[in-house]
């Protein structure tokens, strides 16, 4: 199961890499997810791939640091059904009003998240 960390972690990093060097990327996937119903979708992904980081987090060597992100991508996923669709799409508006460096100090806490979590399997 570290390799389900490892490959996670390295997918963090390199979407923080795209999104640091390109943030008008972060624009067009959350243009994607604002069509239709796709940000359920995406909170389903989160809850699924949180509870896999958070078992995982047994084999790891750090366990704590998969636990952790695992615990905040659960309730990141778990929140956005509540809040429901237009309550969505008024934050994925403020995202997208965000100005690019700004935007770009999300995309190295995504960058940071990935490497702790390549470090801790």
């Amino acid at each position: 199961m570290s390799y389900f960390i490892t490959a996670f972690g390295i997918l963090y990093v390199i979407v923080g890499v795209v999104f640091f060097m390109k943030p008008e990327y972060v624009r067009t996937v959350i243009d994607f997810f604002r069509a239709g119903r796709r940000i359920y979708a995406a909170g389903a992904l989160r809850i699924v791939v949180g509870g896999l980081l958070i078992y995982a987090a047994q084999s790891a060597l750090i366990p704590w640091i998969p636990r952790i992100i695992g615990i905040l991508a659960v309730i990141g996923g778990v929140i956005i059904y509540p809040l429901g669709l237009q309550r969505m799409n008024a934050w994925m508006d403020w995202w997208k009003g965000l100005s690019d460096g700004k935007l770009r100090i999300f995309a190295v806490i995504a960058e940071i998240a990935g490497i702790l979590l390549v470090y801790s399997a």
